[in-house]
């Protein structure tokens, strides 16, 4: 972090230093911290950073406040890039909140079609929430322009029976 606040001092637009900084202050606090830290800036109307997102919504699932972290990522949902909602539903994912892990999975999924880990995660999502069918008109919109998900549709079909 030192490095990073050193840096800043001669580059202080650097987007991408910034963020880093951002996220690993976020690390450094116990969850506790973090939330009371991000829910003070929502008090005062500020907006969470989709650089800190994903830390906080982690805290939250780890502190068994899976509520709360749903009713912010359904908030944000509309408003989040593919990256950040890649990034949150990994968060989710890992802490086996697999129904809103895969709601972000498919936001984010026009842009990670092609990664296999993704795609692979998405379906063990829909799976262990129970959502296949959900996952089948999703890959059925894009087979057009991918072949290779008919395949999968194939495959999940045969799961759902």
């Amino acid at each position: 972090m030192k490095l990073l606040e050193d840096y800043l001092l001669d580059h202080p637009k650097n987007s991408l230093a910034q963020a880093q900084l951002l996220r690993l202050r976020a690390c450094s606090l116990a969850p506790q911290e973090l939330q009371e830290d991000v829910e003070t800036l929502m008090e005062l109307g500020e907006e969470v950073s989709d650089d800190l997102l994903p830390d906080y919504i982690e805290s939250l699932l780890e502190t068994a406040q899976g509520g709360k972290a749903r009713d912010i990522v359904l908030k944000r949902l509309p408003r989040l890039d593919a990256r950040s909602a890649a990034r949150i539903a990994w968060v989710c994912y890992h802490l086996q909140a697999y129904d809103l892990a895969l709601q972000l999975f498919q936001c984010a999924s026009p842009e990670n079609r092609t990664n296999f880990k993704f795609i692979a995660a998405m379906e063990t999502s829909a799976d262990r929430c129970g959502r296949i069918d959900e996952l089948i008109r999703l890959y059925n919109a894009y087979a057009s322009d991918d072949k290779r998900l008919y395949g999968r549709i194939r495959r999940l079909k045969s799961r759902v029976r």
